[in-house]
């Protein structure tokens, strides 16, 4: 993604350049110490821009700028990108951004700075194009939205979609964490690890109406209603009845006598009986008779992804949670139209650790994957294929995927994010994993019905994404991929075979692909640099180039070959031309012992004396760092370097215009040590 080196300001006529530690690392300068050596030279931060990135210079293309981790394709070729990012292409997007056809940003559409404040975890497209987005966030711009909400067509929020206290946690008011939505109908249902929506107990997972209030028909968190009598002095109570309970469970317990706050529970026993003890006896009165005690369930831990049945309209969930209205089932289960656990769904063990994404098959199958590595006791690394009762369907295996002496464990060797089942029943898989069964892979990959893998889909180039993958989303009429991610750039498009699409918001390489060193300021606004680079915005410039007024590079300007090494400095001289130092021991393959005279066209000055130049320093590369020019020409040379075309020079030498040492300049020895910065003083003493 490159780094920034930064610089200071000696004054606003000369030149602007980084001064190097001895061991060439980058120099990161505090902003007190940037803003003390602009007051020493005169100049005001204000005439700097008040330290306000211009975001017209070399405008950036880098894509999102942290993880995308949800991409939805549109009917019109565009897509719609949510995640942690704030910004697309150097363009604020806060957390939601669409993309045009070819990955550039459509700036009509209108979140920006007023998006949501925190990470959509995901999203989906009703029919009249509006979008209902979940996630981290607690307000969306100025509006507070607690991990829901629903924006219009072109990006502004959707006022009449009203959530009132959204998700919230146990106390009612602080926004709780929204990871999944998806449609039942033209209903959102929600998952997270929420205990209420707009006030209402809801554990993990709730249904919505069209207007964004509650829909109280689903799964209202109820298993029974009891009377619960309390013992004096102790939190022993006795239930009227075990009836409706399940052993080895906790419940929650709230009444009109013992209030929300209080968080009360009990835990049923292996065996049930009708004595219990409470969590706590904060809020309940001892030895009271309650009357109608609500006893409250749902699932028991979060709920990170949903599928909705087309055919029926039932609801799978997966996540951490270990049971539902306190009915065991490991991390999936299917839940009926309207919320309660369906029996009809019974994937005896389940999976041993988290599901992160559900896929349905047209046939009734069910496609999970994530962190697991067993499900129902039988090992299945990472992705497992379920028949409609939720036993684990022997037909799909990751060890069909096995080559021929391979004895590696089958299936992911980490983490899976999303999968994705196609029409024709074969998977797209993408996580953080490298291996699928002992094949190479790299964050992506395409499965045989069978669980064997479908090598037509190979990443080209090998490293294009290049970490975690999160998210992927397959164009039905052209087969291509759009992934996302916490890779480079957080969004990329592949063709149906893994081929990197260029053409998809094609990347300027982040300015400079090495350290800029030295920077001078020109005529016309446009910008001299000097450094450790080979290329600029893709272009072959090797250690230096001249930039244009808007950052990017002059071709006008084209010194050939240049600097075998570093450049650490650029002084500017009157007419044009400018002084090099540095590293580097030959200029446009003529020797040139870290000093050159350039043209003011980048070539090089033959007439200035180059010799043998700075002599080598032991356990160190010799080079000059800094450069003073004198009234009468004579240029004085401060670095790392014994000597100058054989002559002794300790670190400091002063030459002649045309390049020759001044021997009139007796230091001795010299310093003992590198010198790094040079000031001319109005008397011409030297500092």
């Amino acid at each position: 993604m490159g780094t920034e080196h930064p610089y200071g300001a000696e004054n606003a006529q000369t030149v602007l350049t980084r001064k190097p530690l001895a061991a060439r690392l980058s120099l990161i300068v505090a902003a007190s110490v940037l803003a003390g050596s602009f007051a020493m030279a005169g100049v005001a931060p204000a005439a700097l821009g008040g330290g306000t990135l211009d975001n017209t210079f070399n405008t950036p293309r880098s894509g999102a700028n942290e993880a995308v981790s949800k991409v939805l394709s549109l009917a019109d070729g565009k897509s719609i990108i949510g995640g942690a990012f704030t910004r697309y292409n150097g363009v604020t997007a806060n957390h939601i951004a669409l993309l045009n056809a070819d990955g550039s940003l459509d700036r009509t559409f209108a979140p920006g700075t007023a998006g949501p404040n925190g990470t959509v975890a995901s999203m989906v497209e009703q029919s009249d194009h509006k979008i209902i987005i979940v996630g981290t966030f607690t307000k969306v711009g100025a509006s507070q939205r607690c991990g829901v909400a629903r924006l219009n067509a072109d990006g502004t929020l959707d006022t009449g979609f009203a959530t009132g206290a959204g998700a919230t946690k146990d106390d009612l008011t602080k926004c709780a964490w929204v990871s999944a939505v998806a449609l039942q109908g033209d209903k959102p249902i929600i998952s997270g690890l929420f205990a209420a929506y707009g006030g209402i107990i809801r554990n993990r997972v709730a249904r919505l109406n069209t207007d964004g209030s509650i829909d109280a028909t689903f799964n209202p968190d109820v298993s029974g209603s009891f009377g619960i009598t309390t013992v004096s002095g102790s939190r022993a109570a006795t239930l009227a009845s075990t009836h409706g309970l399940a052993p080895s469970t906790t419940y929650r317990v709230y009444s009109s006598t013992i209030p929300k706050s209080s968080k009360a529970t009990f835990t049923t026993g292996k065996t049930l009986t009708a004595a219990v003890t409470l969590s706590t006896t904060v809020g309940v009165k001892a030895g009271k008779s309650v009357v109608s005690t609500v006893i409250t369930t749902g699932a028991n831990g979060s709920i990170g992804t949903i599928a909705v049945q087309p055919e029926d309209g039932k609801v799978l969930i997966g996540g951490t949670f270990t049971a539902f209205d306190g009915v065991v089932r490991n991390r999936i289960a299917r839940l009926t139209v309207d919320g309660g656990i369906d029996s009809g769904f019974s994937p005896a063990d389940g999976p041993d650790a988290s599901v992160n994404s559900i896929s349905l098959q047209s046939d009734g199958g069910v496609v999970i994957g994530g962190a697991f590595t067993h499900v129902a006791a039988v090992a299945r690394n990472r992705i497992a294929r379920l028949g409609p009762t939720g036993a684990l369907d022997p037909g799909f295996a990751p060890s069909n995927a096995l080559g021929a002496g391979v004895t590696a464990d089958p299936g992911f060797d980490d983490t899976v994010y999303s999968v994705n089942v196609l029409e024709d029943k074969s998977i797209l898989v993408v996580g953080g994993f490298k291996t699928y069964s002992g094949n190479s892979l790299s964050r992506i990959a395409k499965l045989q019905p069978s669980g064997a893998l479908d090598t037509s889909l190979a990443l080209s180039p090998a490293l294009a994404v290049g970490n975690t993958a999160l998210t992927v989303a397959a164009d039905a009429s052209s087969g291509q991929l759009l992934i996302g991610g916490f890779f480079f750039r957080g969004v990329a498009r592949l063709s149906a075979t893994g081929t990197l699409d260029a053409d998809f918001n094609p990347s300027i390489t982040s300015a400079a692909n090495g350290t800029v060193g030295a920077i001078v300021p020109l005529a016309g606004a446009k910008v001299l640099i000097g450094g450790g680079f080979t290329k600029y915005n893709g272009t072959t410039r090797l250690r230096l180039a001249r930039l244009n007024a808007d950052g990017g590079v002059d071709t006008t300007f084209n010194p050939m070959g240049v600097a075998d090494g570093e450049i650490l400095v650029i002084h500017p001289l009157t007419g044009g031309q400018f002084l090099i130092g540095g590293s580097f021991t030959h200029v446009n393959g003529v020797a040139a012992g870290g000093i050159a005279l350039m043209n003011e066209d980048g070539s090089l000055d033959d007439t200035f004396a180059l010799g043998a130049g700075i002599g080598a320093v032991a356990g160190a590369t010799p080079s000059v760092d800094e450069i003073q020019v004198q009234t009468d020409g004579k240029i004085i040379l401060g670095g790392h370097f014994t000597t100058f075309n054989g002559l002794a020079a300790g670190n400091l030498v002063r030459l002649l215009s045309y390049g020759v040492v001044d021997t009139s300049f007796a230091v001795g020895t010299g310093a003992d040590a590198g010198v790094h910065a040079l000031k001319l003083q109005a008397d011409g003493k030297l500092l």
